[in-house]
């Protein structure tokens, strides 16, 4: 069995319980997710099954929403309402349009630094083992790219909610921390959802404990950049060998993914993600997954 099974996670249940969940219903078939979630939160977690988890990383490179809410006046040291308080302050003055002022600064790329709580390897051990075991941590800063920052509740008692549109890396703890500290206050995640991993929805999600539905592996390729090929070249293509771009015929679609130097190979038999190599002007095959 190859596909897709979009679960909704619920708040509370760790993204490695949910997949055990499914280990146990699909105990022959290989199976993995495309990016986990905080314990702490909820909504939309990507389980590949059979040849689809070789899609993996490709998953991962598309664009998130979520949805967060915000608590003004303290910090924590996970970023989260699951954390011991760091330190508080005095919020009664914020408004409105400084936090509406404040989205600007945060669009676009920049550079970020997880929390110290966090699944970030450092020497190889999980930051948050570190944090938690004494270490003194510091992680170093990523880039990452807001696309969007939209408020969806207005300020009221000391809390706001946001929907933002991400790249692959960033982390909405992080945000909340720095969105507050910029505006010379204090802030964590109050509640944390995740609703789209491109063009697939927490609406197609299902509960982990139901009778699950799978979805086929077309359903993520049509977030990527994809081309039709002649039908005497995809032999060549699937083999792993390099085709002329000349022969690679563009399809339009919704692009999603960062990954703007690979593209995929539209075909009956088989997903076909390949590298666009210049100034040589072919296209090399990458990943290549049977649908049988």
């Amino acid at each position: 069995m190859h596909g897709v099974i979009l679960i909704n996670k619920p708040e509370g249940l760790r993204s490695t319980t949910c997949l055990n969940m499914l280990k146990r219903k699909f105990h022959k078939t290989k199976i993995g997710h495309s990016g986990t979630l905080d314990s702490t939160a909820s909504g939309l977690l990507v389980v590949l099954l059979g040849n689809a988890t070789r899609l993996s990383d490709y998953v991962m490179s598309l664009e998130k929403i979520y949805r967060v809410e915000i608590q003004f006046g303290a910090e924590t040291d996970t970023c989260d309402y699951s954390g011991n308080i760091t330190r508080t302050c005095d919020c009664s003055s914020l408004n409105q349009t400084q936090i509406q002022d404040a989205i600007y600064k945060f669009l676009g790329h920049r550079l970020q630094r997880p929390p110290e709580i966090s699944a970030v390897k450092i020497n190889g051990k999980s930051a948050y083992k570190l944090a938690r075991s004494g270490h003194e941590i510091r992680i170093s800063e990523r880039p990452v790219f807001l696309k969007n920052i939209r408020v969806i509740s207005e300020l009221e008692n000391n809390i706001a909610k946001f929907e933002i549109t991400c790249s692959k890396g960033t982390y909405i703890r992080s945000f909340a921390r720095d969105f507050a500290r910029f505006m010379n206050c204090a802030g964590f995640v109050k509640s944390l959802e995740r609703i789209a991993i491109g063009n697939l929805t927490l609406e197609q999600a299902q509960a982990p404990d139901s009778d699950l539905r799978v979805m086929p592996l077309e359903s993520i390729l049509e977030n990527f950049q994809r081309v039709k090929i002649n039908p005497e070249l995809e032999r060549k293509f699937f083999n792993g060998l390099a085709i002329p771009i000349e022969n690679a015929a563009v399809i339009k679609s919704r692009v999603t993914s960062s990954l703007s130097n690979l593209v995929c190979v539209d075909n009956e038999n088989f997903a076909g993600f390949g590298e666009i190599i210049f100034p040589k002007n072919i296209l090399k095959p990458v990943t290549i997954i049977p649908f049988t």
